[in-house]
């Protein structure tokens, strides 16, 4: 059991490093992080192609605080970006290090956190760190795109740029270690819907439509259900591709924002303009984890609307939520593997 007094407060941490084809070093890494007490990994993810490693952990506040700091050191030590930065997209060998709320109440907490540990690796390694999402002021910088617009080997000349000052560490070249990108935001789920067609074309020009009008602005007045639409899936981003064994068409969705975009409401919208092209919906599954909270926001939805009065059942809730959303319908949904407040010790009274 976790024995930290806050135990029930629980961050996830989501951060590359520039190794993806050396397993020695990711599993020193990885091992590094398991180390800390309390401290559970969650996903593993290395890229060969891109040379890089996604890794997923967490644990209660201090635990985590604790893991990302070595976390760097060790990535920091084994990864000279020096020898492998010219083609990398990456900032650096420790590229981003993002903080996630399990539940969206503790957002400031998961922000303050951040912000700690970006001044706490700038002093340590003397590292130029940039904020990003929750943790930045600056409206440009809270949105990741700002900064993948460049790569390592941009920052020398980047960096003495009055608009690239680094929120921590020195404004100085770091040709050995880069620069690293850090802040606080909500879980990013990745939603596929699954469609009776073999037209991706069909499919592409059903999300490029919400997605031209986000690129340009438009957020139509008026509360009809098309408008409603433009405006909740012009903040999704959106990817179709086909199947090649199947006969049918896949929409990968990714929410940023579970709370401002969420699931019941996405599904249902698709679902609505998809209609009107003559296509159905035969099917929605979940890649990869998210944050029991969001489930039960949906089931919470379905439940209001048969019976209000029932008394809070988290479990419950999402049950509704699984089965209303159809998330089992292509692939079970594995609760215990892919909600993560399952990967800890705790019950679901914090959600």
């Amino acid at each position: 059991m976790i024995a930290d007094p806050d135990a029930k407060t629980i961050i996830i941490v989501s951060a590359y490093m520039a190794e993806g084809c050396d397993p020695g070093k990711i599993d020193l890494v990885a091992r590094e992080i398991e180390a800390v007490p309390d401290t559970v990994i969650i996903s593993i993810d290395p890229n060969r192609k891109y040379n890089r490693t996604n890794l997923i952990w967490g644990g209660p506040p201090e635990a985590v605080l604790e893991s990302a700091l070595r976390f760097a050191s060790a990535a920091l030590s084994n990864i000279d970006m020096r020898q492998a930065g010219a083609e990398s997209a990456l900032f650096g060998a420790i590229d981003l290090v993002s903080f996630l709320p399990l539940h969206s109440r503790e957002m400031p907490r998961v922000v303050k956190l951040s912000k700690q540990y970006a001044r706490e690796i700038a002093r340590q390694f003397d590292l130029p760190v940039y904020l990003f999402g929750f943790s930045t002021r600056a409206a440009q910088k809270k949105n990741l795109n700002f900064f993948r617009q460049y790569a390592y080997r941009d920052l020398s000349e980047l960096i003495d740029k009055p608009r690239w000052k680094p929120d921590y560490g020195p404004r100085q070249w770091q040709a050995a270690s880069g620069a690293c990108i850090v802040g606080a935001r909500y879980y990013h789920i990745n939603l596929a819907l699954y469609f009776d067609t073999e037209e991706v074309d069909l499919i592409n020009q059903l999300s490029e439509h919400y997605q031209t009008q986000a690129r340009n602005g438009v957020n139509p007045p008026g509360a009809d259900a098309h408008q409603q639409a433009l405006r909740l899936l012009g903040r999704v981003k959106m990817a179709a591709d086909k199947l090649p064994d199947e006969k049918i068409v896949r929409l990968i969705c990714n929410i940023s924002d579970y709370l401002d975009t969420p699931l019941a409401p996405v599904i249902k919208a698709i679902r609505e303009e998809a209609r009107k092209l003559g296509i159905e919906v035969v099917g929605c599954e979940i890649l990869g984890y998210l944050p029991a909270e969001a489930l039960v926001n949906a089931g919470r939805r379905f439940l209001a609307e048969s019976a209000p009065r029932f008394r809070e059942d988290k479990l419950r809730y999402i049950t509704l939520a699984l089965q209303n959303l159809q998330l089992s319908s292509i692939m079970p949904f594995d609760l215990n593997r892919q909600v993560l407040d399952y990967h800890f010790e705790i019950d679901l009274d914090h959600v």
